[in-house]
């Protein structure tokens, strides 16, 4: 579960979000503290993390920053060479785990585009996820 720096917490999501998780009998990996223009570094905590533990999904309860780190955890995951080379459009994207949002902010639109930004420094490139239009279907139906 990728989420920022604790407003969540403040707000009583992600009281509700874990509890609906445990209650479905799910295992949580938290990954805290994205911060707004998520930088490469923090980001490779995540994907050394998703790792580790054998995450199979990648959870993004936030907004735009959150959902970007996870888009690129999600893909991370699954790269075999420098994750830079995503956003420099030196590789593409052929695998990346799936992800499932809950957007805690309105109008960032990360959650409805493939595109997701991730910075070195400051102000980094974009690159475009992979979207297979079954994977965007409305779980609530």
């Amino acid at each position: 579960m990728v989420y920022g720096e604790g407003s969540i917490k403040k707000n009583g999501i992600y009281d509700q979000v874990v509890s609906s998780l445990k209650s479905a009998g799910l295992s949580i990996v938290e990954f805290p503290g994205v911060k707004s223009n998520p930088l490469l570094s923090h980001t490779m905590k995540g994907i050394e993390l998703a790792r580790r533990e054998a995450v199979e999904v990648i959870l993004a309860v936030g907004g735009g920053s959150v959902i970007d780190t996870a888009k690129t955890i999600a893909m991370g995951v699954k790269a075999e060479h420098d994750l830079w080379d995503y956003f420099t459009r030196k590789q593409i994207i052929k695998d990346a785990l799936p992800i499932l949002t809950v957007v805690t902010i309105s109008a960032s639109a990360s959650e409805m585009n493939p595109a997701a930004r991730d910075d070195k420094r400051r102000r980094g490139p974009e690159i475009q996820y992979p979207v297979d239009a079954h994977s965007t279907e409305d779980l609530h139906s």
